[in-house]
């Protein structure tokens, strides 16, 4: 293999890649952080010792993506890979584009030349694609989906995301450090009206934070019923007057329908006499409010990309640690009990006691009401029929996937 500048891939550029994503931060850390030390043991040999058993890393090293080893001491450190395309030009937030990297494997891709266009607004995506300024668009709003499905000029593919949208609480401040109070709004929220009102349908209740396809999901779990009137006695019994008045954060852009959903959040919590301000910012904004702790009770959603459970366990339901786990904890939450468990489930060499660990780790978690879980969103992307699109399970719109609908009925 070749770099797209033409220099050959070896070991050492693997091991001085993996060192510096531990150390410069470029990944979650809790995704290496079972790694102890990296070297190259030949140009195609690679040695990585961890400091004990770790049969999750393998499955999350692909976070740790790979450089030449004299560009990562390079600031910026260059956009240099090893894949159909190589980067060409690139505008911050407005737009990038890519070229045939002539250095790669690979059979070569069907467009010499591939064109990213960055347009936060949802319907304007979807209307550039109808309009021929543009050939596919994602996140496809969900109130755009059945309209979509009977245009016959271009084709949308949805399914369900793997991500789960959820409310967190902060477990360490008043309001929400009352139990009473976590549990009232847990039982004012109806999941099936949020499906069908913030997502036109196209979605399905959560019952965890994890979807069924991931290691630790909890069949014996259940979505939490309404039940308004005893959220009311709760909060009548935890001092809080109807209208109490709180502060509800969130994106706008970043997942499907997170504008909607924190909107009939708050109306629905309305109905149990709390005073719901919304708070929908950009991603840019949302993401170091709530690093910086400055959020008490937000949306936030969730994808474990290694498919297991041991994922969103170590970086936002464990203890801040200086190994990295819970590096995203912001919810206030210490349990020492499911920190043993979710380190337990980490280090376990035998795939049944994991996956018992993993679930009795969430259902620990579920019980804190400190994460509710909401939804689970269909995504989509909506594609011109001029296009053949082999799909990919997370709907990226990989230009390598995508050629010309007329070359199907040539031989390939």
């Amino acid at each position: 293999m070749r770099f797209s500048d033409g220099h050959e891939v070896t070991a050492e550029d693997a091991a001085a890649s993996l060192n510096a994503a531990r150390q410069r931060g470029w990944v979650t850390r809790d995704n290496l952080r079972d790694i102890e030390a990296v070297r190259a043991l030949g140009p195609l040999r690679l040695e990585i010792r961890t400091r004990g058993p770790a049969p999750a890393l393998l499955s999350r090293l692909s976070q740790g993506f790979v450089l030449p080893a004299a560009a990562v001491a390079q600031e910026p450190v260059p956009a240099i890979g090893t894949g159909p395309y190589r980067l060409a030009e690139w505008q911050p937030g407005r737009e990038f584009t890519f070229e045939r990297n002539a250095f790669y494997r690979g059979r070569a891709p069907a467009f010499a030349r591939v064109r990213y266009v960055v347009v936060p607004d949802d319907h304007e995506r979807v209307a550039m694609v109808l309009d021929g300024r543009a050939q596919a668009a994602d996140r496809v709003p969900p109130g755009a989906f059945d309209r979509l499905a009977q245009q016959k000029e271009v084709r949308l593919v949805q399914r369900p995301n793997l991500r789960i949208l959820f409310l967190v609480l902060r477990l360490d401040r008043a309001p929400f450090s009352d139990a009473r109070v976590r549990e009232a709004i847990d039982l004012a929220l109806d999941r099936d009206e949020l499906v069908t009102r913030a997502l036109a349908g196209h979605g399905q209740p959560a019952s965890q934070i994890v979807p069924a396809a991931v290691v630790g999901h909890d069949a014996e779990l259940r979505v939490t019923q309404p039940d308004r009137e005893r959220a009311r006695a709760l909060l009548r019994a935890a001092g809080l007057a109807p209208g109490t008045e709180l502060r509800l954060d969130g994106t706008n852009n970043r997942y499907s329908g997170d504008a909607a959903l924190l909107a009939e959040v708050a109306r629905q919590l309305a109905q149990v006499g709390l005073n719901v301000r919304v708070q929908a910012l950009d991603k840019s904004r949302f993401f170091p409010l709530v690093e910086a702790g400055r959020s008490d009770f937000y949306l936030l959603g969730w994808l474990c990309e290694s498919g297991s459970a041991s994922d969103v366990l170590g970086s936002l339901l464990h203890s801040r640690q200086a190994n990295g786990l819970g590096a995203y904890n912001t919810l206030g939450l210490a349990d020492p009990e499911l920190d043993r468990l979710a380190e337990a489930a980490d280090v376990s060499t035998r795939a049944e006691e994991r996956t018992l660990l993993l679930k009795r780790a969430l259902r620990r978690a579920h019980g804190w009401r400190v994460v509710l879980p909401l939804v689970q969103p269909y995504q989509a992307a909506v594609i011109s029929r001029r296009l053949a699109w082999d799909v990919p399970e997370q709907l990226s719109l990989r230009a390598e996937h995508m050629r010309p609908a007329a070359l199907e009925s040539r031989p390939r």
